[in-house]
């Protein structure tokens, strides 16, 4: 109550610490199936759901079970579900990690590698795994329009990655300036404030409405 509304970037690290972040991320996989499944029964089928993973799920001997239980209870063809895993986790347990992104992928859902650029992966190594989507960290986003540096990065990033048939999603964009460069440099997705912040789901219905049209 003194404190108000707490961040992720501040109770994700504790629940981690503490190991109730896995009854959190299968509160979370359950809730997400189950709102995108009464979208989709609302007509609102031409996306996918994107949920992030947290470490310690990837070691539970049954994670991809639970995935596949998820889905089953909710009615869900697997592709329209996304995992987001941060290259800290994929890339930091090379064998353990290909196994089981392996696993899910025969299941048909996607996955992606969240904050591209921070962590401990090189572009080499995604052509090992089985990646669909590269979202690249928004610390490169925030200076493409005024360091040639990050700009270089992003560029270099989105056509090596499109070499590798990879989705390339460019993360926190809130400017047009930022917009035009990426689509300049044939960017596929943008993500970001200058679509819309974060809604509560009623307000995410009204939006995919309004531009899905």
């Amino acid at each position: 109550p003194k404190q108000g509304m707490i961040s992720p970037g501040v109770f994700i690290p504790i629940a981690e610490s503490t190991g109730l972040i896995l009854p959190i991320s299968e509160w979370v996989l359950e809730t997400a199936c189950a709102q995108l499944k009464t979208w989709m029964d609302k007509g609102l089928n031409n996306f996918r759901m994107a949920i992030n993973i947290a470490p310690q799920q990837l070691r539970q001997a049954d994670f991809v079970d639970s995935i596949n239980n998820a889905l089953s209870r909710n009615g869900l063809p697997p592709e329209s579900l996304e995992l987001e895993l941060s290259e800290r986790i994929v890339f930091s347990q090379i064998d353990e990690g290909h196994n089981i992104l392996t696993q899910i992928k025969k299941i048909g859902v996607n996955l992606s590698i969240d904050d591209f650029g921070t962590g401990y992966s090189t572009l080499r190594l995604l052509a090992h795994y089985p990646i669909d989507v590269l979202k690249i960290d928004q610390f490169y986003a925030n200076h493409i329009t005024t360091d040639k540096s990050d700009a270089t990065v992003v560029s270099g990033i989105i056509k090596i990655a499109s070499e590798l048939g990879l989705i390339v999603v460019a993360e926190g964009i809130e400017t047009e300036d930022q917009v035009n460069f990426l689509r300049e440099n044939n960017c596929d997705l943008i993500q970001g404030y200058y679509y819309s912040r974060p809604l509560p789901a009623v307000e995410i219905e009204d939006f995919l409405w309004k531009n899905m049209k």
